[in-house]
């Protein structure tokens, strides 16, 4: 593919693989986690959002956003470049195509009564914000399915122990090996009858409930929400209640999907912070330190518009300020301090960012926040060990939380892996509270799992 216009020196290679528009997990994702993430990415991140097709369509909260105003945010970002759709067969160049595809291709997912009109009229508002070219879409490559299998078994069937200190979450893996084992067995065996190659997500979940016995037949779950429904309305019956273990299972099979489809289109995997505690067995690395690691530390407090503001602004008005001279400057600053975190280029990240949260509060007007904008960088050898420590700095808090003033609102981050080196990037609204210290407040690398969104990048 080549560059986006919008690619910058600290982006990730490709974008961010969009993991709040799955619908497959909107079990766990409230409306304001999808809203704070897709703000924060599409103002404060420079590099576009990846979406794979079906999640146009089966995403309660996108659809809702996109059907919720004349022009909403996403669409304007995918007029921009800033949205990039995976679609899934070769010569596909609209979304009502896509639509068509997918049907063709038995997906399940897609629930009409979460639409106010129709599924083909969403296609067709889609299409009216997008014009198909080789910068602005991506193909599946071939085998999705297979690549999909290999990594569930590795995670699943071939992890017996996980390598973490929170022993209630190593008896609940212990507990499901029998679903992480012989219902990805069945699965395997459930995608080939249906002319399928490798695994299907929908067939793991199907699988487990028949194991359970909440399938006969041909039946099968719409999402993995319906399959969690199910076990809770039914574990009052089992000697041994099973729900928080089958939601450890569907999460950790959701985050599979998404790493390996992010793989796949060679872009970062964005993890929402209320699945990060289950992303330790998807990466064993979570929680250990990685000795050497020096970071460094930039911090700022300064009144942006609240996020909620910012999402019912003029999307016209906020992307002439993200494509303008204040945006672009904080992206500059922030990459040239990445670089070379001196004292001088911090102060002109400061500025950069003063600069940038002023013309945001002109253009949206309305409630304000205190909201911290945040950074670290390190230096470090590449390869496996700068993803482990990448990862464990990020789900480890690199934000001090106990340090910050309760209670604190949103909170999401981004990793931006290269060869060398890392930066993560914070950014916590603050909510109104009685009392505010002015002391520095430091970002530190802790081993206790908390809720930022995360990052994880792409590293060649």
């Amino acid at each position: 593919m080549t560059e986006s216009p919008n690619r910058r020196t600290d982006a990730n290679l490709r974008g961010w693989y969009f993991s709040p528009s799955d619908g497959g997990i909107e079990h766990v994702i409230r409306p304001d986690h999808f809203r704070d993430s897709l703000v924060f990415h599409l103002l404060f991140e420079p590099s576009p959002l990846i979406v794979t097709d079906v999640f146009f369509f089966n995403c309660r909260y996108l659809i809702e956003h996109l059907e919720g105003s004349r022009y909403p945010l996403f669409l304007r970002a995918l007029k921009a470049g800033l949205v990039i759709p995976a679609f899934r067969s070769q010569g596909t160049e609209t979304f009502a195509q896509s639509l068509d595809d997918i049907g063709l291709h038995g997906i399940f997912g897609i629930e009409r009564d979460q639409f106010q009109q129709s599924p083909q009229d969403l296609a067709e508002r889609l299409d009216g914000a997008f014009t198909a070219s080789e910068t602005n879409l991506i193909v599946w490559p071939d085998n999705m399915g297979a690549s999909f299998g290999e990594l569930a078994r590795r995670v699943l069937a071939e992890q017996a122990e996980l390598r973490t200190d929170d022993e209630r979450l190593a008896i609940m893996w212990r507990r499901i090996e029998p679903f992480r084992v012989g219902c990805l067995e069945e699965a395997e065996r459930l995608t080939s009858a249906r002319e399928g190659t490798g695994v299907r997500r929908a067939e793991i979940f199907n699988a487990v409930g028949k194991k359970l016995g909440l399938l006969s037949g041909d039946t099968g779950f719409s999402k993995p929400r319906d399959l969690l429904d199910a076990v809770k309305r039914t574990d009052h019956l089992r000697p041994l209640p099973v729900y928080d273990e089958i939601e450890l299972l569907v999460d950790t099979v959701n985050l599979c999907y998404q790493q390996s489809q992010a793989d796949q289109f060679g872009c970062g995997h964005n993890i929402p912070g209320v699945l990060a505690r289950n992303a330790v067995p998807l990466h064993p690395e979570l929680g250990r330190r990685t000795a050497g690691l020096t970071p460094v530390t930039f911090q700022v407090e300064v009144q942006l518009p609240s996020l909620a503001t910012l999402s019912l602004a003029d999307s016209a008005e906020l992307f002439a300020i993200r494509n303008g001279d204040p945006a672009q400057q904080y992206f500059d600053m922030r990459a040239a301090w990445a670089v070379n975190p001196s004292p001088d280029r911090a102060d002109n990240l400061r500025k950069a960012i003063f600069d940038y949260a002023a013309a945001l509060r002109e253009a949206a007007r309305g409630p304000r926040r205190s909201t911290m904008i945040g950074a670290m960088t390190t230096m470090a050898r590449p390869g496996v060990e700068l993803l482990g420590s990448a990862v464990g700095a990020a789900l480890g808090s690199y934000i001090d939380t106990d340090a910050l003033p309760k209670p604190f609102g949103a909170v999401v981050g981004a990793i931006t892996g290269g060869v060398g080196g890392m930066l993560v990037t914070a950014f916590q609204e603050l909510r109104d509270g009685p009392y505010v210290p002015t002391r520095k407040r430091d970002i530190t690398i802790e081993s206790v799992l908390r809720r930022p969104d995360v990052n994880v990048p792409k590293l060649s």
